[in-house]
Order: structure tokens, then sequence, then C-alpha cells
């Protein structure tokens, strides 16, 4: 996963070529269409479906491994987009 040390935000830095690029990132992440293909599934699962109703991008709220995701603009000195999307 792209963010991932989230505790490590030296590593995750130099990993995106540095932090404009991680924030650049990050951004895509809650900007991109909520698409996707329901693949093996064959019908539009629950977690799909928030997802999309979410609008909030890629981001899926309801997988937990995500949760850092929004903080992590705050500990890269964007506090503003945090305090929109918290």
């Amino acid at each position: 996963h792209h963010s991932f040390p989230p505790f490590d935000l030296d590593v995750l830095e130099e990993l995106h070529d540095g932090r404009d690029a991680l924030l650049q990132k990050l951004q895509e992440l809650f900007t991109l269409p909520s698409s996707f293909k329901v693949g093996t599934y064959k019908v539009e699962i629950h977690e799909m479906r928030e997802m999309r109703m979410l609008g909030l991008g890629q981001y899926a709220h309801n997988n937990q491994p995500v949760h850092h995701l929004p903080v992590l603009f705050a500990m890269l000195g964007d506090r503003n987009t945090t305090y929109r999307l918290v």
C-alpha cells in the first residue's frame, strides 16, 4: 500500500520522491472517480456501494487499514485538508 508505514513519514516521503509528490498521491486518492468493476463478485457488494456513496474518490472508510489517510495530510503540513475530510 502506498501509504505504509504511516508512522515513518520520512520514509514515505522518500518513497514518493518528496513531500509534495506524496501529498499529490494522497489528493488523487480522494479525488479520482469512485469507479470499480464488480469482478468475480458479479454484483456490486455493499463495500463498493458505500465507497461510491461516501463521495471521496477511491477512499473507502469501511476499509479500516485506510483510516489514517485523512490525518496524513495534517502530518505532512496540510491541516486544512484533514479538517475538511475529518
